[in-house]
């Protein structure tokens, strides 16, 4: 289970600063990595700030203890371009595990492709191995929520999901089709971890994050000024619209692509029921005569 172990509810990240420069773009696709997790599960995942102590050694107490490290490395295997040390600690049930930190390794040796947009291919044999880097943070943060590696080749968590030859449309994602089971194992997680902290000698569970994550992946969007609020979210079922405008169509759509709700909208304030649809992540989509506006919602039961 996830637990609250900070201040902000949930889990920081702090990157080492010797092996992520400021302003690098290491740093920044492991950002864009950590919100992404983020938008699609309603995880309470941030980014701190940096520190130059190697804290993935646990040393005697409190050193190394809480500190989600996050480093390059150059002693990790040639083969291994990336791994996750999840430091679980047993619940007195023995049924139930609470994460306590986890740190995660890049490989200082492997040739990583940096690209924030994913759109170049990776490359592979017979000509030189790379690693997608941006697929390759997707990927261990999986670990944390915490996921095994698939055994679906097509799925982000497949061990080598992120080594070339790979071309640009198949590079993985969370909005990559084979990920679908990853991103509802992701939700399952903060979910039984919000409703489920007596299992585990009364820790604080985590806070999910109140997310409204605008520019969705897989959804065309026409940018607009127009913005809207949801809430709650993460939703039981019921949450409320607000938006500056009462003339648009709702659309609503999962991770499928499969419209679940068309509704013509004439107020500023709506109330919508997703009662019957299985939880997980949806896009809630306002259209206008002059464009659109997207969010995700975390449907939860």
């Amino acid at each position: 289970m996830l637990r609250k172990v900070d201040t902000n509810g949930g889990y920081v990240f702090r990157l080492d600063s010797n092996t992520f420069p400021h302003h690098s773009i290491q740093r920044l696709i492991f950002a864009k990595a950590v919100r992404e997790w983020v938008c699609y599960t309603g995880v309470n995942w941030s980014i701190g700030a940096d520190t130059t102590i190697n804290y993935s050694v646990r040393g005697p107490a409190p050193i190394g203890y809480g500190i989600n490290y996050v480093f390059f490395t150059p002693a990790l295997l040639p083969n291994i371009p990336s791994r996750t040390n999840p430091w679980e600690l047993p619940c007195s049930n023995y049924n139930t595990a609470q994460l306590d930190e986890g740190d995660i390794y890049f490989n200082s040796h492997t040739d990583f492709v940096y690209d924030t947009t994913e759109t170049d291919p990776i490359s592979g044999p017979p000509f030189f191995l790379e690693v997608d880097f941006y697929g390759a943070c997707l990927h261990e943060l999986g670990h944390l929520m915490p996921l095994e590696h698939s055994r679906d080749s097509t799925s982000l968590m497949y061990y080598t999901a992120n080594t070339g030859p790979i071309l640009a449309f198949n590079r993985l994602t969370l909005a990559s089709a084979g990920s679908a089971a990853a991103v509802d194992g992701g939700i399952y997680s903060v979910n039984q971890s919000i409703h489920n902290s007596d299992y585990c000698d009364g820790y604080p569970t985590m806070i999910p994050k109140n997310i409204g994550c605008v520019n969705s992946l897989g959804i065309n969007e026409v940018k607009n000024s127009n913005t809207f609020t949801i809430y709650p979210n993460p939703s039981m079922g019921a949450f409320t619209i607000e938006t500056d405008v009462n003339d648009y169509t709702l659309v609503i759509t999962n991770l499928l692509g499969q419209k679940i709700l068309i509704k013509k909208i004439n107020t500023e304030k709506a109330e919508i029921s997703l009662f019957k649809q299985a939880e997980g992540m949806y896009f809630i989509q306002e259209q206008y005569q002059n464009g659109t506006a997207t969010q995700k919602l975390i449907l939860i039961k």
